[in-house]
């Protein structure tokens, strides 16, 4: 697969009627992953009881190659096991295999792959959350959640397309580092992003860290310093940042950040296999190995000193205005701008 052939300008999601996404903007996704996150954040804003709104997905290539497709996303989309975009790309991928384009063809079979595997961290997530809670106090729409969970069928196991018995996770780990530069060199992943990949000791075994240590273009705010969220239910985000395990909002922040963890994740877990199984009251799952995926901690203070040092430059030339003027300079800053949290910035239309 050749740059330039296979590269996709964008994932696109665009309201065509009713549905408001972004405030009613078109939204860009940076990876499959933020897609998926986008369309079930917004498939939460549609009430239960409302008619599906058409919501059209496209993939923009390099040298203006394009595949659209509508879809009719209804509220229960949000928590639906599989995922609306993967029926959708490989629909795409069978119009390009006719056409006998097979680099485009295995890009987007890659990514219905990919996203298939976050689809189904979604629907574990949301179960292991939901039996692990099962004796806390819920409000009404926590009792809701729990209701429905515990009324649907438990996720089925997945086994990743490489996964294989008895191969040494330090082969695992290899194949790894290798898929992820793969990915960025074929735009599945942001250009320049680097990771280590390293063998680590959990709680529950040996496994698989991913560590995103340089990420250009890409502003992480605090909370996605700690480990990759694997569900994205209604409960809040708990103090302090989000670990494994927890279930942070569908209209959380930074699903950019986010993507990039959750695919990072599904191509580590394209090796993996998972059973899951409810046992004695609780929702067990298991894999062949751990795999986790994190952000270096270091990354989030180096763009609150950038927003700092910009910040300054900005009073500096407020006071030198101020002085050419004959006038005091104003202390006040543009709005947010006194808090250093990183924001991730408008993004615009390649």
């Amino acid at each position: 697969m050749t740059a330039g052939t296979a590269w996709p300008a964008a994932l696109m999601l665009r309201p065509v009627e009713g549905l408001l996404l972004a405030g009613g903007a078109t939204c860009w996704a940076r990876t499959v992953a933020e897609a998926e996150l986008l369309l079930r954040r917004h498939a939460t804003d549609i009430p239960p009881d409302a008619a599906p709104r058409r919501v059209e997905l496209a993939v923009l290539f390099a040298r203006g190659a394009r595949r659209r497709a509508e879809i009719a996303l209804s509220h229960a989309d949000a928590y639906r096991e599989a995922s609306p975009w993967e029926a959708v790309l490989l629909g795409w991928a069978k119009e390009f295999v006719e056409g006998g384009d097979t680099a485009r063809t295995l890009y987007l079979v890659r990514l219905a792959e990919l996203v298939r595997h976050v689809a189904h961290y979604r629907a574990v997530g949301e179960f292991v959350d939901v039996y692990e809670s099962l004796d806390d106090d819920v409000d009404a729409e926590g009792a809701a959640r729990r209701d429905r969970v515990l009324a649907s069928p438990s996720p089925a196991p997945l086994v990743g397309a490489k996964y294989d018995e008895g191969r040494p996770l330090t082969a695992i780990a290899h194949s790894v580092h290798r898929d992820i530069e793969t990915a960025v060199g074929n735009g599945i992943l942001p250009r320049g992003l680097r990771c280590a990949v390293r063998l680590e000791q959990f709680e529950r075994g040996p496994g698989i860290e991913i560590e995103v240590v340089r990420a250009p273009g890409l502003w992480i705010p605090d909370l996605c310093q700690m480990c990759v969220p694997v569900a994205y239910g209604e409960a809040p985000p708990p103090e302090g940042g989000l670990t494994c395990g927890h279930t942070p909002s569908l209209a959380g922040q930074s699903p950019a950040a986010h993507g990039v963890l959750l695919t990072l994740l599904a191509i580590g877990d394209v090796y993996n296999r998972d059973s899951n199984r409810i046992e004695d009251g609780a929702y067990v799952t298991q894999g062949a190995f751990e795999l986790a995926t994190c952000f270096d901690g270091s990354l989030a203070g180096e763009q609150r000193e950038t927003l700092r040092s910009s910040e300054e430059a900005m009073r500096e030339r407020a006071r030198r205005r101020a002085a050419q003027a004959g006038a005091s300079p104003s202390p006040a800053l543009p709005p947010g701008a006194a808090s250093y949290r990183p924001v991730e910035p408008p993004r615009t239309a390649p």
